[in-house]
């Protein structure tokens, strides 16, 4: 019995490995992302940077409210991966 129970363990660390390594990769992604519309590196981002570096700048303030979670006028990075974690994936 206890060998199945170490091996039970042993399977669900590898998954649990497997998981954490598939989602850094796709964080760290989204973290550029984040800085490269950070223009001013403050680490947030605010409408203006928001909307300058948005494709559809007509937009961009509905989408901005969206993610702006606490409606703070900023948008953090947690409230940012929120966004995208929430978002429909092609």
């Amino acid at each position: 019995m206890k060998n199945n129970k170490t091996l039970a363990t042993a399977v669900a660390v590898t998954l649990l490995g497997s998981t954490l390594s598939y989602a850094a990769p796709r964080d760290d992604k989204i973290k550029i992302q984040f800085n490269s519309i950070d223009l001013d590196k403050s680490g947030s981002i605010t409408l203006e940077e928001f909307t300058f570096g948005s494709s559809t700048p007509n937009l961009a303030g509905g989408q901005f409210a969206k993610i702006d979670i606490d409606q703070d006028g900023l948008i953090l990075f947690d409230e940012f991966l929120a966004s995208k974690n929430r978002a429909p994936r092609k």
